[in-house]
């Protein structure tokens, strides 16, 4: 079985009086029978191999727009999942991903509440040096929450 909840915003209704995600969905596990699926949920799954996240070369000799990435969160993700990994910085993760694979530009995206306030580090450095650190690639983004 698979729940998915939205978050629900209520103009002028405190949080007291919304029922937690968290909560709904333990009480509505524990009335049920427990399916194959949800006996699955809570064991860990092995990571791949690092060499595995490389994509295949685009066939198309046009160039790449990347759009609708995350780069704070998926190189957040990738630190956690890789501590000992061959990155260690978001600019030479993002060179490591897109270089040599005719990415041209990476439209990121900033839509997690609350936004970190890197935005401001990543947008500097596309304007510094004309955007060396992210290795060529232009880098372009979205704020919003």
């Amino acid at each position: 079985m698979y729940l998915y909840l939205a978050p629900v915003f209520v103009s002028g209704v405190g949080l007291r009086n919304i029922v937690k995600p968290q909560s709904f969905a333990r009480r509505l596990l524990s009335t049920t029978k427990p399916s194959p699926i949800s006996r699955s949920m809570g064991k860990k799954h092995s990571t791949p191999g690092e060499e595995h996240l490389l994509l295949p070369i685009p066939p198309s000799a046009l160039p790449v727009v990347d759009t609708h990435t995350h780069v704070a969160t998926t190189f957040e993700y990738y630190r956690g999942r890789y501590k000992d990994g061959v990155y260690t910085n978001v600019y030479d993760f993002v060179k490591g991903m897109y270089g040599g694979r005719n990415v041209e530009a990476l439209l990121d995206v900033w839509c997690e509440a609350p936004v970190q306030k890197l935005w401001k580090e990543f947008a500097d450095a596309a304007i510094e040096e004309n955007g060396k650190k992210w290795g060529g690639i232009q880098y372009w983004f979205a704020l919003g929450t």
